[in-house]
């Protein structure tokens, strides 16, 4: 038999001294444990990548809370549990209020307020009047954080009033005197009454007057002085009653802008969203304007 040279031999058991004390079972299953090892990592590696993708792509909408306030004010119930559950999500960027109203009840408008300026010190909030915003309907656009409405709007009527139906006549039974309106003669309010339901709405008036002060650059005296008018979109700018006269567009762009601003970042879209049975629902969506 040919001997072979002693230092080649030295050499082959020095490149495979492990596979040498090894079976073949052995080594297939070592084979087979780094392929499942590989194959784990690949799929780690696909997962993460796919992660990041999604949370790329979630980012480039800007999600909105939009609440519509429409027609008279009555309950606020309605619109202040849509406005907690905007406030209570975290996916929920801004909130919307989009409204054209008349007015309503001060006191519901009052609530609403409040809830509003709670929510802006951690949550952005803007109003658009779309077309009327006056009486108790202004109250709650003036507790947001920015106004923008046509110019053709009709925005103010900051003030209180009450109204009696003098036909048909009626007669009251009450545990007091005003409690009901009192009439001198058919269809003539006594004049006590009349000075007592002034010396009332006059009351209201000036809580409506401080709130409104409370949350706009003008002072009572200002507002006071109003009279009660209406105001066009670009009057109301010049006043003080809102704070940029345009569309829907406009809207979007400041949002946009406050968003980029904040998250250093650039968004492609922007979601409107609204609660339906509780949860939130996409409405619309647009294209940032920048």
């Amino acid at each position: 038999m040919k001997k072979i040279p002693f230092f080649l031999t030295l050499i082959i058991l020095s490149l495979a001294p492990i596979h040498a004390q090894k079976t073949v079972s052995e080594r297939a299953q070592e084979l087979i444990t780094s392929i499942k090892y590989l194959f784990k990592k690949s799929v780690a590696q696909e997962q993460e990548t796919s992660s990041i993708g999604a949370s790329e792509t979630k980012i480039l909408s800007i999600n909105v809370g939009y609440l519509p306030i429409k027609n008279t004010i009555t309950d606020y119930d309605q619109y202040f549990f849509t406005l907690k559950k905007f406030a209570d999500n975290p996916e929920i960027d801004y909130i919307l209020l989009d409204i054209n109203s008349g007015g309503g009840s001060i006191a519901t408008a009052e609530i609403l307020a409040e809830r509003i300026k709670n929510i802006k010190v951690t949550k952005p909030v803007i109003c658009f009047i779309s077309d009327m915003g006056c009486s108790a309907a202004y109250l709650i656009a003036s507790a947001t954080s920015y106004i923008i409405a046509p110019a053709s709007a009709q925005i103010g009527a900051l003030g209180a009033l009450i109204a009696f139906d003098y036909k048909p006549q009626y007669l009251y039974i009450t545990s007091a005197p005003y409690k009901a309106p009192i009439y001198k003669e058919e269809g003539v309010l006594d004049e006590k009454f009349l000075e007592y339901a002034q010396d009332s709405i006059d009351a209201t008036a000036e809580i409506f007057f401080s709130a409104v002060a409370s949350c706009r650059p003008i002072n009572v005296e200002t507002i006071r002085n109003f009279q009660a008018k209406k105001f066009n979109g670009k009057q109301a700018l010049a006043m003080g009653l809102i704070d940029e006269v345009g569309t829907i567009e406009a809207v979007i762009q400041k949002i946009t802008s406050e968003i980029e601003t904040k998250n250093n970042h650039v968004y492609e879209k922007i979601t409107f969203l609204e609660i339906e049975n509780h949860q939130p629902k996409v409405m619309t969506t647009f294209t940032t304007i920048h």
